[in-house]
């Protein structure tokens, strides 16, 4: 292939020359282990983390690209719907199989549609989103960081206010601490019983509505006396966003929900006090302290009994909404998407999907981190090579590819877990389950006007922000409100990211579990009913995913 095609690529990481064939492989990280030891020599290939390389190009001129990495989906999704689908059910992998083994016809078609399958829906992702095999993005995200980036330099002003608001050491390091994901958790009075009538709300596009809705850091983050935060704070947080770090003692959550918001994992425990968890979070404590910004800690003085506060460190930056240029992407996508939802058209269908995907990953550009750990290989063994924090702060902003501020990102998650912590409140001790952007609760009848109430204030927040859609029949659509998804007849959790449902009186259960492919997990448990559904329970085939 190399002498036909007259394949050969020179350079280093600061360029490249030659001609390429690209050969997109589904799971990079998973192949590359393996072949890594059979390959031409590598030339700077990118990895994004240990084992996970994005891009491998090679002196041969073959350049190993992340499919998975892409589409960001499963090759039965990314195959679904073209003339090659992956073919239903696996190989017996349990047989042992050399490369002098001769495959069985039904073994052969399964190999032929995997790449067949993988290969139209590159062409045909090439195809409608009018990119070259040159300039393709390597990963999902970068499709949306591209039309971000297109449309914030169109006014010069965003990257003058990029660099204005630049982050230093301290600040990022408060920043990296204060962050964190969704509020998922299990109400532990609850945890392990069958349950009926279980309703669920769910926030229509809850981290895109957060970024068009809510206002941010949008100035210089700047140190302010850190004991006069606590006389002052309601005043302060009226024009101002806060970073702080805090110590709390003598702190117990008090509210009837046990959804307490303290994660362990972002709270350093005084080893010499003593403190009660709850599935990974701080229901009481004598002495904690955490990094925090003043929405998280809102919601904490509303939570919980505290003896006393210590403000250790205090930032502040004035508050404003997102640079208009990147709210109108994002509102674009989220009304491509209202409008195409019902269509029956494949063409509006694939639009439908690539918008609601686009949607979806406008979050995860905002937090992509400036403090990395690089990897080299090296006679096939991964060496990390490490810069000062402060330098990868400097590339960062002094690249004219980068454009958007890591607080923002931090502040999108805090304001999406003060949204679902409003919507707990409201069901109080009748609060079963939260996962990020939606609330499963009892006795739903009791709760229809509050919900009612609550979403009428958040269509003044979306009519206010511009931030309405039309759907194909000209309705108005508001993001960021309460969608009511029904009732189930019958629903079970044992924790975060471990519940069993039903619609219809337990016939046929409906998994989430960490770890399980869906369908599987419907088999299974559907089959075996709720009396399976127990710690320790093991499922030996799951669908071979990643807990």
């Amino acid at each position: 292939i190399q002498r036909e095609l007259d394949l050969h690529i020179e350079g280093d990481t600061e360029g490249q020359t030659g001609r390429a064939l690209v050969c997109y492989v589904h799971n990079l990280s998973y192949e590359f282990q393996f072949c890594r030891y059979y390959l031409p020599p590598l030339i700077s290939p990118l990895f994004t983390d240990k084992y996970r390389p994005l891009i491998v190009p090679t002196t041969a001129g073959i350049v190993f690209r992340c499919s998975s990495r892409l589409f960001n989906k499963s090759l039965e999704k990314v195959t679904k719907g073209f003339p090659h689908e992956k073919l239903a059910g696996d190989l017996d992998y349990r047989i042992i199989r050399t490369p002098a083994t001769e495959l069985t016809p039904i073994e052969l078609s399964y190999c032929y549609n995997d790449v067949k399958g993988l290969a139209e829906a590159l062409r045909d992702r090439l195809e409608h989103d009018r990119y070259n095999i040159a300039n393709i993005p390597l990963t999902s995200t970068g499709y949306v960081r591209k039309d971000c980036q297109r449309a914030m330099n169109k006014n010069p002003e965003n990257r003058k206010q990029f660099l204005k608001t630049k982050l230093n050491a301290d600040t990022y390091s408060l920043c990296r601490d204060a962050f964190r994901g969704g509020n998922t958790h299990a109400n532990a009075l609850i945890t392990g019983r069958l349950l009926h009538n279980v309703a669920s709300q769910d926030i229509a596009s809850s981290y895109p509505a957060q970024a068009l809705l809510r206002t941010f850091p949008m100035s210089p983050w700047k140190p302010i006396p850190a004991d006069e935060v606590m006389n002052y704070f309601y005043d302060i947080i009226k024009t101002h966003c806060l970073l702080l770090r805090v110590v709390f003692f003598n702190i117990k959550y008090n509210r009837s929900d046990n959804v307490s918001p303290l994660s362990v994992s972002k709270c350093i425990l005084d080893r010499n006090t003593t403190h009660i968890e709850d599935n990974g979070r701080v229901y009481s404590a004598q002495k904690l302290e955490t990094c925090l910004t003043e929405i998280d800690l809102f919601t904490i003085l509303h939570s919980y009994s505290i003896g006393s506060i210590k403000i250790l460190e205090a930032f502040s930056s004035a508050r404003g909404k997102l640079p208009e240029e990147l709210r109108e992407t994002i509102f674009k996508y989220y009304q491509l998407k209202t409008t195409l939802k019902h269509s029956e058209d494949p063409e509006d269908i694939y639009n439908y999907n690539r918008a609601k995907e686009l949607l979806n990953s406008t979050y995860g550009m905002m937090v992509q981190r400036l403090d990395r750990t690089d990897f080299e290989l090296r006679n096939n063994i991964y060496i990390p090579t490490y810069k000062p924090l402060q330098e990868q702060i400097d590339n960062f902003y002094n690249s004219r590819s980068s454009f958007l501020n890591y607080s923002h990102g931090v502040y999108i998650t805090s304001w999406a877990r003060y949204q679902l912590d409003k919507a707990i409140q409201i069901v109080g001790a009748d609060f079963c389950y939260c996962d990020t952007d939606s609330v499963k609760y009892l006795h739903p009848e009791k709760y229809e006007q509050a919900f009612k109430d609550l979403n009428a204030r958040l269509q003044k927040l979306a009519e206010n922000a511009g931030a309405v859609a039309y759907d194909v029949n000209n309705n108005p659509v508001y993001i960021g409100t309460y969608d009511y998804e029904g009732c189930y007849t019958d629903f079970m959790t044992l924790g975060a990211k471990k519940y069993l449902y039903s619609y219809d009186n337990g016939k046929t259960l409906h998994a989430t579990i960490s770890g399980v492919n869906k369908q599987i997990g419907q088999q299974y448990f559907t089959e075996h009913g709720f009396d399976a559904f127990q710690d320790g329970q093991v499922l030996s085939d799951s669908g071979k995913l990643t807990a």
